[in-house]
């Protein structure tokens, strides 16, 4: 095993020195390596079935899987509220057949950030997932060599990295599952373990934010197993500072994981105090304490969970056996070796996340609070995977560093972790890719309907009758769809006696309604969906979706977590700075790459958002497809335009027009009989007569008024 540095960094020239590339070029060739490698594992899943139609504009011609279709229909519902102008969407509308859902308020949001960022670029869909699965593979690979090269060479901890990458539980993610969460955290595992390894070792600003930053991500990325990941960095921070004798290891940790918790309490914040308004029906439906792996025979996917738990267990097992003669120092082993030390402890740390998988683990896995909230138990395989490919790296690191092994050993700890390898790589493409490739092709639902985060005791979504968008009860007025908007609709009515509005959306938390703009009371019927009562006559009635107190709390504690990470990135900078300012530029500039990354994301969403509503026809659409209006009052250069109640009406205003009386016409306004209406006022036809239209208007003081106008000032 290699030496170390006191930051625990292996040192420099050790694979350097054998080979004739530079550092970066090597670098570099690991990146595109891993790139090359993530785009064809995934090439199968997308490539394998041929789209039944082309010209079909949603992803079409991939594998059926657990959970994409979910995903799919929740990142374009979730992209165009965004695209609406809501940065954070926490309502989702056209799901539930035009009900809603508040899914985004309760699942992790980042994600469908990232595939709406990357579709904002791409224009398509199914190439979006098809970048975004090839780079996060790519990306885990990476981020597992940045993690194994504090402890171990480049040659060994590149062969992790792929390990890593092809593990068959990691494939299974996307293959079987369709988990594309699940999947981006895979990213974070890695980077997770070594901030907080970098921070046990070393108090430093940075090292701080770099594990508030990592972990806070993990948490809105994929929560289950983010939180499994909290119980895990706590036991590694306690065995750690147990066996330093330094408590300070455990302060250390916490703090940075404190930081994290603090940088996502925008999302689990209003999650975890609203949850009770929201059903959750997976935790009643996939159990916790029954879903452990118990080995038994199993078919299709739960086969494969058994093979790629045996399999990945078959490395810890071999690693746990291989350090054993490693236990007093040796020669090359100094008893203070930051590898050895971390290689120990992460031995510790694999046996106990595989011991999770396990039903034997019930009792302790009742410890942890809402442990239901994970759904499957063996979700713990994602972190023990990350343990599994740590343990087949240092075999690997053993074999190339230890020159006091015996040939008959050496051969015999190559054979073993080339068959350990070789085993995990055969599972991964005979059983997931192969096995998957004979599952049914994916087909998205023109309309996904779930009733999970639905208000609590409302009628499931499947048994909601097919309305219209707005319905009056009883029947004795009118109504019209000003705007109908994501998170905001206004509807014109006309009542001839008091009666109730019902909006066809869910009735959650953050729902208001206003009448003529003053606040009303939005209440829900026996099936949970929005009504408003409004009195006689005609009014403009809106329901805004608006920011509840913890979602409030939960940004301001976020944005204080994300200016905490800053503070501690340019504290750091600047004491390390101590002459010259490019060294200071140096220290600063990854704070400054990941600013611009979060403003151009931020400047695409937004510009898209902008170009789609400068071109869109004047009558505005909504989220749900409702037209606002069908034309609208318009004279050329007039301010305003005259129309009439009715049909006699307009044949006095007509006759007097052209011989400009304006006392005739001032008459006929004062009378009631012709209305004064702003010009390009949005209106919606009624009847065509001869030269004449009779119209509804939609906008202003006569909103909902019913009149009639010259054919050509309808336009």
């Amino acid at each position: 095993m290699a030496e170390h540095s006191e930051t625990g960094n292996p040192r420099p020239n050790e694979d350097f020195e054998k080979s004739s590339l530079s550092p970066a070029l090597a670098n570099l060739l690991r990146v595109l390596g891993a790139v090359i490698i993530g785009a064809a594992l995934v090439v199968p899943f997308y490539f394998s079935r041929k789209s039944a139609d082309p010209n079909i504009s949603k992803p079409v011609g991939l594998i059926g899987t657990h959970d994409l279709v979910q995903h799919i229909a929740v990142m374009q519902d979730f992209d165009k509220v965004l695209r609406s102008g809501v940065l954070y969407p926490r309502w989702l509308p056209d799901i539930n057949n035009g009900y809603g859902t508040a899914w985004s308020n309760f699942y992790p949001p980042v994600f469908f950030y990232l595939s709406s960022l990357f579709n904002a670029v791409l224009k398509d869909w199914g190439v979006t997932l098809f970048v975004l699965t090839a780079l996060g593979f790519a990306a885990s690979g990476l981020a597992f060599y940045l993690l194994a090269r504090t402890s171990y060479g480049a040659f060994a901890s590149t062969i992790g990295g792929l390990l890593y990458m092809l593990l068959p539980y990691h494939v299974i993610n996307i293959y079987w599952q369709g988990a594309m969460p699940q999947l981006l955290g895979f990213v974070f595992l890695p980077l997770v373990l070594y901030f907080a390894f970098r921070l046990g070792s070393q108090s430093r600003a940075r090292y701080y934010a770099g594990l508030g930053l990592v972990y806070g991500i993990y948490l809105m990325a994929h929560f289950p197993v983010a939180y499994l990941m909290a119980y895990t960095l706590a036991a590694y921070a306690v065995i750690w500072a147990a066996l330093e004798k330094d408590w300070r290891i455990v302060f250390r940790i916490a703090v940075g994981m404190g930081i994290g918790f603090l940088l996502a309490s925008i999302y689990l914040l209003p999650a975890a105090l609203e949850a009770r308004f929201a059903e959750e029906h997976y935790q009643s439906i996939f159990p916790y304490h029954l879903t452990y792996i118990t080995l038994l025979p199993l078919e299709g996917f739960g086969n494969l969970i058994n093979l790629s738990f045996t399999f990945q267990t078959l490395a810890i097992v071999l690693a746990i056996f291989v350090f054993r003669p490693f236990r007093k120092p040796a020669n090359e082993f100094d008893k203070k070796s930051t590898g050895v030390a971390q290689t120990r402890l992460w031995l510790i740390l694999a046996a106990a996340t595989t011991f999770m998988n396990t039903s034997f683990s019930i009792y302790a896995s009742k410890l942890i609070p809402r442990i239901e909230m994970v759904l499957f138990a063996w979700r713990w395989m994602a972190i023990a995977s990350l343990f599994a490919s740590l343990a087949a790296t240092a075999v690997i690191e053993v074999l190339r560093a230890d020159s006091h092994l015996s040939r008959r050993r050496r051969y015999a700890y190559a054979m073993a972790i080339g068959v350990v390898i070789a085993s995990n790589l055969w599972l991964t493409g005979r059983g997931v890719i192969l096995g998957a490739l004979a599952n049914p092709k994916h087909n998205q639902p023109a309309v996904y309907v779930d009733a999970e985060y639905t208000p609590r005791e409302s009628t499931a979504p499947q048994n909601l009758p097919e309305t219209a968008l707005v319905v009056i009860q009883p029947e004795t007025g009118t109504s019209e769809i000003i705007r109908w908007e994501p998170d905001h609709r206004e509807i014109a009515v006309r009542l001839d006696q008091p009666g109730d509005l019902r909006i066809k959306t869910y009735n959650f938390p953050g729902w208001t309604a206003r009448i003529d703009g003053e606040k009303a009371q939005l209440s829900s019927d026996k099936d949970g969906v929005q009504v408003v009562s409004v009195p006689e006559g005609r009014h403009k009635v809106e329901t805004t979706f608006v920011n509840t107190p913890s979602r409030t709390a939960g940004v301001l504690l976020s944005a204080l977590g994300f200016l905490t990470v800053i503070g501690l990135t340019v504290l750091d900078g600047v004491r390390e700075s101590r002459a010259p300012e490019t060294r200071l530029y140096t220290r600063l500039k990854p704070v400054a790459i990941a600013l611009a990354i979060l403003l151009i994301g931020a400047a695409l969403v937004l510009f898209n958002s902008r170009r789609r509503s400068s071109s869109a026809p004047a009558a505005r659409v909504g989220a749900s497809g409702a037209v606002v209006g069908d034309a609208k009052l318009h004279v050329d250069g007039a301010s305003s335009v005259l129309v009439a109640s009715d049909e006699k009406s307009l044949g006095d205003l007509m006759n007097a027009l052209p011989t400009r009386d304006e006392s005739k016409v001032d008459a006929l306004v004062q009378s009631g009989h012709v209305l004064r209406v702003a010009n390009d006022t949005p209106v919606r036809v009624l009847e065509h007569g001869t030269g004449k239209t009779r119209i509804r208007i939609l906008q202003g003081e006569h909103l909902m008024a019913e009149v009639w106008a010259p054919e050509r000032w309808v336009r």
